[in-house]
């Protein structure tokens, strides 16, 4: 009976290499300002079930802040995406060159991880657009139903200024008939007894 082997160990990650270092800590950058932004942009929401009945100035007053802290995030987000797409590019040259190399040397295994991070990386500036996308959609829905409630405001209160100068006028009108019509009936009265 021969004795069992034992297994190979498994082999060791390398190290991730100084390019690898660089973005994931880009990721992580990115993924802690996704993990901020999501809440502010609940609080934003909440805002707009106020905007029909509330104070609009006293309401736009309190969201301002949240609206620069939001901007502020946005164009950090913007930076921070557009630092990881210029890694990945240099990531990905480099990359390529190695697959290149490995093919013409006729290693197939680190041509397969190698191939499947550059995919990894060129996946995750689209779920961050994606991200992107949904936050610009959520301030430009705030910001359009603020306009609307302001602007539904507007639209009340300048038919309430026509209604009463319309009203004033339809009394103005109303009493300078009837001193027509009292004049008219003076005249003829006066007519009458002559």
């Amino acid at each position: 009976r021969a004795a069992a082997r034992p297994k190979p160990a498994p082999e060791a990650e390398p190290p991730p290499s100084q390019e690898d270092r660089r973005i994931q800590e880009s990721t992580r950058r990115i993924e802690a300002l996704i993990k901020d932004i999501k809440p502010l942009m609940a609080e934003l929401a909440k805002f707009k079930d106020r905007y029909a009945e509330g104070d609009l100035d006293a309401i736009a007053q309190e969201r301002a802040p949240l609206l620069r802290e939001l901007e502020e995030k946005r164009e950090a987000l913007r930076d921070e995406a557009d630092d990881f797409k210029t890694l990945r590019k240099e990531f990905q040259f480099r990359q390529g060159a190695a697959i290149i190399s490995a093919i013409a040397g006729g290693g197939s295994a680190d041509v397969q991880d190698s191939l499947r991070r550059v995919m990894d990386y060129d996946n995750y500036p689209k779920e961050v657009s994606r991200f992107r996308d949904t936050f610009d959609e959520a301030l430009r829905n705030d910001l359009s139903a603020f306009d609307q409630a302001r602007a539904m405001r507007e639209s009340v209160a300048r038919r309430r200024r026509l209604s009463w100068a319309l009203a004033g006028a339809a009394a103005a009108f109303i009493g300078f008939v009837s001193w027509l019509i009292r004049r008219a009936r003076t005249r003829r009265q006066e007519t009458l007894t002559a």
